[in-house]
């Protein structure tokens, strides 16, 4: 074996290694023995670089897990470990800390309101802890929407699904995601020859239709937020609460807690990664 591949082999072995604790996490949580195997699987492919160990797995056939997180009490969850966007929101949601602490959420919210709602974690998460409110999802990921449909489908879960992203309009307008990353979607200028395009929906003017007594809200729409809440906060009703994320690190997080914070919510940070805060807002 020459030394460059002996190297190679090294870093790899290295790599592998590294990936175990990770992946051993999600094992652990996993809902009983029987999960154990899917989830230490999705917990190598998230774990490696470069999306290799998902490629890897996509070698030896297997194109979709089926796993059974025992935060969703007995749920399947249906992912593709190729995609990083997939693993990736098994270990936000379940492998702590976790993100999207129902538990703060102080009332019965009427309607629950998904933005960005990706494969349905968050979906399924809402409608266990709030099974009598009206579910609305928005995904305006066209990779996305058949793994939305079929794990909120399969579980069992009444929703209105809407194949669109949240916007202060209705129309058309660009979009740009990643391939193999598929939590990367966001809206963007239609210029461009890596821009599609998607249907948007004016969110505050859904809101005000809706006209729900109290509402939860999870916003995860890649950066969209600073642009769509100010014309949001003032048609919610006076009880809502509100999971959101910012991206511009401290100068984004706090332009949002200021503005929520002036419309009288209670708004704490959950956690933040590099430029990424998570936080929740309540008022009630």
């Amino acid at each position: 074996m020459t030394p460059p591949l002996m190297q190679r082999v090294g870093r790899a072995a290295r790599t592998a290694l590294s990936a175990v604790p990770l992946a051993a996490a999600f094992v652990r949580a996993g809902d009983g023995p029987r999960a154990a195997g899917a989830m230490f699987v999705a917990g190598l492919a998230h774990a490696t670089p470069a999306t290799w160990g998902g490629r890897l797995i996509r070698l030896f056939g297997v194109r979709r897990l089926s796993l059974r997180p025992r935060r969703l009490g007995g749920d399947r969850l249906v992912i593709d470990p190729y995609d990083r966007g997939h693993t990736c929101v098994v270990e936000e949601l379940f492998v702590p800390p976790v993100a999207y602490d129902l538990a703060l959420v102080a009332f019965e919210p009427a309607a629950i309101i998904d933005c960005g709602a990706h494969i349905g974690v968050f979906s399924l998460l809402a409608r266990r802890r709030f099974p009598s409110a009206a579910l609305v999802a928005f995904e305006p990921n066209p990779d996305n929407e058949p793994y939305l449909r079929e794990n909120l489908r399969s579980n069992g879960v009444a929703a209105q699904i809407i194949a669109a992203g949240v916007s202060t309009m209705d129309g058309r307008a660009g979009f740009r995601a990643q391939p193999g990353r598929s939590e990367s979607g966001r809206l963007a200028e239609p210029s461009g020859g890596d821009a599609s395009e998607v249907n948007v929906i004016d969110l505050p003017a859904f809101v005000s239709r809706l006209a729900a007594a109290s509402v939860l809200v999870k916003m995860d729409i890649e950066g969209e937020e600073e642009r769509l809440l100010p014309a949001l906060i003032p048609v919610l009703p006076r009880t809502c609460a509100i999971f959101f994320e910012t991206h511009r690190g401290s100068e984004g997080w706090e332009a949002v807690h200021n503005m929520l914070t002036e419309a009288s919510f209670t708004v704490r940070l959950l956690r933040h990664r590099d430029v990424f805060f998570d936080g929740f807002a309540i008022r009630h």
